[in-house]
């Protein structure tokens, strides 16, 4: 009767024996499964914190390059037009007696001098600048993300407007406020993909 109660102890004693078992394979497999997914989520992070770094540094190439352009706009293209130019010589060769014949021929010559001058001090400030903007655009296009490498396309084709606009005014400020739209997409873009793979 006692046994009846209390139950058999080898039965009872199985029993416990094969629940351990359960429990023990249960948090076996469940930790097969934490570790293969650890090391799928740091990737994930790394991958995430590569991309932001390449992004962060195509951006900070693209604002050195606009202050480039800026800087070499006020420098190259902040002085007098090529005909103000060109009479202002023209007076100074009259006002030191140049024979008249001679006047004009040398006040184009120097003038067209000058204006070539500012041109080549242009092209060469800013074709340092824009050879990194460009590689550091190309490394996000190849970082693996889409939205990511079409954002930078967008963008690289934005920076070659504006250089293309660079000496017209009006045009390049047109070229400028669409470089600002291409900067903030890449912006956003940049922080969906890496805030997603961070996830």
């Amino acid at each position: 009767m006692l046994t009846q109660i209390l139950g058999d102890s080898a039965t009872e004693a199985s029993w416990w024996g094969a629940i351990g078992q359960w429990v023990g394979g249960i948090a076996t497999v469940l930790a097969v499964v934490v570790a293969l997914w650890l090391p799928v989520r740091a990737e994930r992070r790394a991958t995430a914190e590569r991309r932001a770094q390449l992004a962060g540094e195509a951006m900070a190439s693209v604002l050195d390059l606009m202050t480039a352009l800026e800087a070499v706009r006020v420098r190259a293209y902040g002085q007098p037009g090529r005909w103000a130019t060109l009479l202002g010589i023209y007076v100074e060769l009259f006002a030191a007696g140049w024979p008249r014949r001679e006047q004009f021929a040398t006040a184009l010559f120097r003038a067209n001098d000058i204006n070539m001058k500012a041109t080549d001090f242009a092209y060469a400030a800013i074709s340092g600048p824009t050879a990194r903007c460009y590689a550091a655009l190309t490394q996000v296009s190849l970082c693996g993300s889409e939205d990511l490498r079409l954002a930078a396309d967008e963008l690289r084709k934005a920076v070659a407007s504006l250089l293309t606009q660079f000496g017209d005014k009006r045009t390049y400020i047109k070229a400028s406020r669409e470089l600002d739209k291409s900067i903030a997409h890449f912006r956003a873009v940049t922080i969906k993909v890496t805030g997603a793979a961070k996830r």
